[in-house]
């Protein structure tokens, strides 16, 4: 993305949303949670922390 002039914003969206899913990976390996669940979450988290105008 960075390569073809994107915004850093999506960029740093698609990174937080892989360290996520990995950390939900290791987690379920223990205790069995909800990816999807977990997924919707983070999503609404990071569109929380937007400042969107």
């Amino acid at each position: 993305m960075a390569v073809l002039g994107a915004p850093r914003e999506p960029a740093a969206l698609i990174a937080a949303m892989v360290v996520g899913l990995g950390i939900s990976t290791l987690v379920t390996l223990a205790w069995k949670i909800s990816i999807h669940v977990a997924v919707v979450a983070r999503t609404v988290a990071i569109l929380i922390s937007l400042d969107l105008p």
